[in-house]
């Protein structure tokens, strides 16, 4: 059993990138090791603790914190601290460099502990992959199980390149800001800047984002909610990095609330967070709750399909939870919003390359502060500069229509009921739609149809009746259901074999997704436009493989028809996705509220009503016209780069389009002891654990096996098909406990054919900088291994034969060379050693000095612009600035003590 003792120094055997680490608790069952160079703790079971003792041996080269280092001659041992001895110097191991590598291949070879050719061949091309996916600049995208969306990924990789992520998601409905946000967090996770992450959502989408989650991100999120049968006391965000919890849920539980606030995270997401209820006379609890998390949290993430749903105070409300310093007076932003127009006008002439008059020139250089010729670069500094374009990503149905097809076409269709005088109006209202319903049912029986309303008595009620008049299945949720019997109403609809039917409440409309169906039944009708554009945006979203049929049954001269008209005739809200739906209601809400409640009081006020109509469509016009020249102008520019974004998605297809990862697993697989199966397709296997697998536990790999796809199309055709890329856990998994393991990192291979050359040392020396993860130092530095081969006189060979050359020339050892291996040359091999690592020490300070030049370059150009932007831009803040400097410094340091280790080597025999 292992014996720790604080201050003694110990290796990660799982994470070995971290360093050397130290002791600095020891309890009953749990021991803390503390990795300085990572600046990381990590607690272990005392049994289970994959570390090993890190203790030198006499010869070796002993390196201090200071820089200084020695060549041990003796060690000396006090209450289980070591202290090493060499060349007239004297040190503790709780002085030792905390960047000290352990690779020590030779001490395998030493031992006849030896791997095969093949498998030396898989370290190093694990090796290669690591590196280039390092520094590859779509790293963390082409993993999820999703369609390559040009402005979902722009809006992703421009979110995840701040150093600090704070922005308002606002794409229109159905453009899929879950998706961006899944995008940005799977990014931020697996580049090591995020590691604690709380989402928090409606009580209704809890085990929505949690599927969405899991099944195209592979990532596994606690949920915290009614079902999680919490009880005071416990500490849920203890056991945990990845939470999503109904905001609703936390409100009731004021000691989760305090824990929640307390609790340290990396990132915040809050979905549809137009809910916050803000005013300048009062907030929310909610509001002042998230605002709490917010401020001490690096990145947050709003979502919100409506941004405008409470009009310019909710939208100011927004922006200061993400920069208070920014947004901290409510007047002025008014003022500010106000004043758009001569820059959108401006904006508006370059994007149409029209000439620019003598004032536009002024204009544009008061704006952007120098002259600009290049009208796309002024478009670009213009944009950067001004409004909320770098915290406000908004696009639009209208703007993404223009560069690809999307969405279905929308038909609006209208069922006129007739119920008569009678008693009970309510009664008689009810019966004519079920029985319309009903009918509607039997006629569309191959089809999957939602119908929303507003209360729950009434989806109660209609599920009655449909049991009562036809033999359709149907599915119901409502507020009165619990989350769990909601989600399994949901999977039954979702289900092809399942319910023809779902009714639903309002709930159904925030954040559920039900583009599988193609009519909607609208069996009342709200009266906010954007809660109408909720409803329908369950279904016209991007993935609607059919046009949408839209369903309104309505009673002659009622209040429904009116409604329904002002809707339809008035702005065409059924068939299009207009825009200012909320400024336009506010405008005329007074006389909707009279003409609605006339003609609940019988009288139907036709000429009113007409007139009223030209009222609202005039409005809407200068509404949209409005929007055009204002404000929303220069942020639909910001939230969407169609030339970038084609360059990205360029690079995430033919990252999609190559074979590299395919050929690399199969032969990983198979070096592994892996099963592989063909599925009659060439991108398709079904893989199990072999029964002389090279390793006892294969990360990802299900006991039972599983079905695997290395071509996107089919994994989105297939959810029970994994989706294998240089993202996926399994596959980073593998390479990660590859490069860190011993194993390929020693083997012996003889000439097929006598060689002049009888001996040959070849060895790969790891270039590696360790830091803190969320620098993602990698980017700039990556792990580079540095080949050299030596002969039998200690020549440098490097050049004269490459390693394609040794690979194809050599072959494993037969019986009678292996019985030789006692006899190795260790003195000489040793010196080979030194010799290789000194031929690679001028290799690698010319990889430092130009990966700190990159990194320099990139970090002082992008301060510089943000130096710039700030001057004429409040919304670029200070704290961003000087946490790119610190960061900049750091990674200059952390360079400055890259190490230079043995990683592998192969020696070649006759």
């Amino acid at each position: 059993m292992k014996q720790f003792i604080i201050g003694q120094r110990w290796i990660s055997e799982s994470e070995p990138e971290l360093g050397l680490g130290v002791i600095v608790e020891v309890e009953a069952k749990t021991v803390t090791c503390f990795f300085p160079a990572a600046k990381v703790d990590r607690r272990y079971g005392t049994q289970t603790a994959p570390l090993r003792r890190i203790k030198f041996v006499q010869g070796d080269e002993i390196k201090a914190q200071d820089g200084t280092s020695f060549i041990l001659e003796n060690t000396t041992e006090a209450q289980g601290i070591v202290t090493y001895h060499g060349e007239g110097k004297t040190l503790s191991e709780s002085l030792l460099a905390d960047t000290l590598s352990f690779s020590k291949p030779e001490e395998r070879l030493f031992a006849g502990n030896i791997d095969s050719n093949e498998l030396f061949k898989l370290r190093y091309d694990v090796l290669l992959n690591q590196r280039k996916l390092f520094i590859s600049p779509i790293r963390g995208f082409s993993g999820p199980r999703l369609n390559i969306i040009p402005h979902q990924m722009y809006v992703a990789n421009e979110v995840t390149k701040r150093s600090r992520p704070r922005v308002l998601l606002a794409d229109e409905v159905g453009l899929g800001k879950t998706i961006e946000a899944g995008l940005i967090l799977h990014q931020l996770i697996l580049t090591g800047r995020v590691e604690r992450c709380l989402i928090l959502v409606p009580d209704s989408l809890v085990y929505q984002w949690f599927v969405e989650m899991l099944k195209k991100f592979q990532m596994t999120f606690t949920t915290i909610n009614h079902d999680s049968k919490l009880e005071r006391g416990d500490r849920p965000f203890e056991d945990g990095q990845l939470f999503v919890a109904s905001l609703k849920y936390l409100m009731k539980e004021d000691w989760l609330l305090e824990q929640a606030v307390d609790s340290k995270w990396d990132l915040l997401v809050v979905d549809e967070a137009h809910q916050l209820r803000w005013s300048p006379d009062n907030a929310s609890m909610e509001y002042d709750f998230v605002a709490a998390i917010a401020a001490g949290t690096p990145g947050v993430l709003l979502l919100s399909g409506t941004p405008e749903i409470l009009g310019l105070a909710g939208h100011y409300a927004r922006l200061h939870l993400l920069d208070p310093n920014r947004f901290h007076d409510f007047n002025q932003f008014v003022e500010e919003t106000t004043g758009y127009k001569p820059i959108t006008d401006l904006a508006n002439k370059l994007i149409k390359g029209s000439a620019l008059t003598a004032n536009d020139k002024k204009l544009l250089k008061e704006k952007v502060g120098v002259d600009v010729e290049d009208k796309e670069k002024a478009l670009q500094m213009l944009v950067d500069r001004h409004g909320t374009g770098r915290v406000y990503f908004r696009n639009t149905r209208k703007t993404m229509a223009s560069y690809q097809e999307f969405f279905p076409k929308r038909v609006f269709n209208s069922y006129p009921i007739k119920i008569g005088k009678t008693k009970n109006p309510e009664k008689k209202l009810f019966e004519q739609k079920a029985q319309w319903l009903a009918e509607f049912a039997e006629k569309h029986r191959d089809d999957k149809t939602l119908l929303i309303c507003h209360d729950k008595e009434v989806v109660i009620d209609l599920e009655k009746a449909l049991k009562d008049k036809t033999t359709a299945k149907v599915a119901f949720f409502h507020s009165g259901m619990n989350l769990m019997n909601r989600d399994r109403q949901a999977a039954y609809f979702a289900d092809p074999e399942g319910a023809q039917i779902l009714l639903s409440t309002e709930i159904g409309s925030e954040g559920r997704n039900f583009e599988f169906a193609r009519h909607l039944i609208l069996f009342d009708l709200p009266k906010l436009p954007d809660l109408l554009e909720q409803r329908i945006g369950r279904l016209d979203r991007i993935g609607q493989k059919n046009d949408i049929q839209i369903h309104v049954p309505y009673v002659e001269g009622s209040a429904d028809e009116l409604l329904m008209r002002w809707y339809h005739e008035g702005f065409n809200a059924f068939e299009s996705s207009p825009r200012g739906g909320t400024e336009l209601y506010a405008t005329v809400r007074p006389e909707l509220v009279e003409l609605l409640q006339e003609t609940e009081e019988g009288t139907f006020p036709e000429k009113k009503f007409a007139a009223f109509l030209d009222k609202t469509q005039s409005i809407h016009q200068d509404i949209e016209k409005k929007l055009e020249e204002g404000q929303d102008q220069l942020v639909e520019i910001n939230s969407f780069n169609h030339n970038k974004a084609m360059e990205f998605v360029k690079e995430l297809k033919a990252m999609d389009d190559s074979n590299d990862l395919r050929d690399f697993m199969i032969n990983l697989f198979n070096q592994l002891g892996v099963d592989v199966e063909d599925m009659n397709d060439p991108y398709t296997f079904f893989i199990r654990p072999g029964d002389n697998m090279y390793l006892p536990h294969f990360p990802g790999l299900e006991s039972e096996g599983m079905q695997i796809t290395f071509k996107r199309a089919n994994a989105l055709l297939k959810d029970d098909t994994t989706f294998l890329t240089w993202d996926h856990p399994m596959v980073i998994g593998i390479m990660d406990f590859i490069s860190s393991k011993e194993m390929g990192n020693s083997t012996i291979a003889s000439w097929k054919t006598p060689s002049k050359e009888p001996f040959l040392f070849e060895g790969y020396f790891l270039l590696n900088c360790v830091t803190e993860k969320k620098l993602q130092i990698e980017k700039w530095f990556p792990p580079t291994p540095l080949r050299v081969l030596l002969d039998s006189k200690m020549q440098d060979a490097t050049q004269k034969m490459p390693k394609k050359f040794i690979d194809e020339n050599v072959e494993p050892l037969d019986a009678e060379k292996r019985a030789q291996l006692k006899e190795l040359p260790k003195d000489f091999i040793k010196e080979c050693i030194k010799r290789g690592k000194e031929l690679c020490i001028a290799r690698a300070k010319q990889y430092k000095e130009k990966f700190k030049d990159d990194m320099m370059k990139h970090m002082n150009a992008e301060i510089e612009r943000l130096e710039a932007l700030r001057k004429v831009n409040p919304t670029v803040s200070e704290t961003e600035i000087l946490l790119l400097k610190h960061n900049r410094e750091k990674m200059v340091k952390a360079m400055d003590k890259a190490e230079l280790s043995l990683d592998s080597l192969r020696i070649v025999i006759n």
